[in-house]
Order: structure tokens, then sequence, then C-alpha cells
């Protein structure tokens, strides 16, 4: 008889880099296969959903861009 276990899946080496007026790129790991997707919105229930990436991967990436407030 076999028992096989189900892992949770979650995200680590989470990392920020290139921080700037408009843009930003995040990268981080998962320990099963995901697309790469982002929420956002303006409010906590978010509302808008963007696949970056609708290949399945370990290894996630993508930069943000949005216009300067300050401009």
């Amino acid at each position: 008889m076999s028992f096989g276990t189900e892992s949770i899946p979650y995200i680590a080496r989470v990392t920020m880099a290139n921080l700037g007026n408009s843009s930003i790129e995040i990268s981080w790991q998962s320990n099963t296969e995901t697309t790469t997707e982002i929420d956002y919105g303006t409010t906590e229930k978010y509302g808008k959903n963007i696949v970056v990436n609708d290949n399945q991967t370990l290894n996630n990436n993508l930069k943000l861009k949005w216009q300067d407030a300050s401009q």
C-alpha cells in the first residue's frame, strides 16, 4: 500500500528589484508549478487580474509599470 502526501503550495525567495518612479521587478519561487498572475485594484477586493505568463513554472517574475504620478 502506498500513501501519497500532498504538499501545501507556497511561495519563497520573493525579491523586489529596480524600484523606480514608474516600475518594479518582482521574482519568486514556488514549490508547485503555477502561472504568473497579478490581482490588483484600489480596494482590498482588488477587482482586476492580469495573466503575465500562462506557462506553468516554479520560477516566476514580472515587471510592473505604472504612470509616474509626478508627471
